[in-house]
């Protein structure tokens, strides 16, 4: 399972560097204007709509998980997530905040119409992790992406732990 998802993105990067090496090479920069005005007002949000929440189910040691980050305000999300440890026999609840980037790439457009495209949303964050039995954990970095029904997303502990790679299902709200 683990060298199927490293394959799967190993072909990702590959896609995403030839994109960027495409566009690259076909902008023109002898007819490049060199005035950068910084009153310029970038707002890709209703380019690319953001969802209000995404709701994250997910596998760990055999049991379910849930997880759902909710829009505060324009890209910012909290977020929460709570695992059910058997071994332990302990309640894990992780809470946070995550800042989103969303990114879409149109592989057809016809008239101007975009007929298809997936959208990407990059995030990346902290938190805090509580349990049931310990209480407060460690606080936590956490990056990841959406895209479709997928999820991706690595939490990387404030403390002498491994980082954990967390894959599932995300739907939008």
């Amino acid at each position: 399972m683990k060298k199927i998802l490293f394959t799967g993105f190993l072909c990702f990067l590959t896609l995403c560097y030839g994109t960027a090496t495409a566009l690259a090479n076909s902008y023109d920069y002898d007819n490049y204007d060199y005035d950068f005005d910084f009153d310029y007002e970038y707002d890709d949000d209703k380019e690319i709509p953001l969802p209000d929440g995404f709701l994250q189910l997910y596998l760990v040691k055999n049991s379910f998980a849930a997880g759902i980050k909710h829009r505060l305000w324009q890209r910012i999300y909290t977020a929460a997530n709570v695992e059910y440890r058997e071994d332990d026999r302990d309640l894990l609840f992780q809470t946070g905040a995550v800042y989103t980037y969303p990114y879409e790439m149109v592989f057809l457009k016809i008239d101007g119409r975009k007929i298809l495209y997936l959208d990407f949303y990059f995030y990346g964050g902290g938190g805090a992790q509580f349990s049931r039995n310990n209480g407060y954990h460690y606080p936590y970095i956490i990056l990841g992406l959406h895209s479709m029904f997928l999820y991706a997303e690595t939490v990387y502990p404030w403390a002498d732990e491994k980082p954990v790679l967390r894959t599932g299902l995300s739907f939008k709200l």
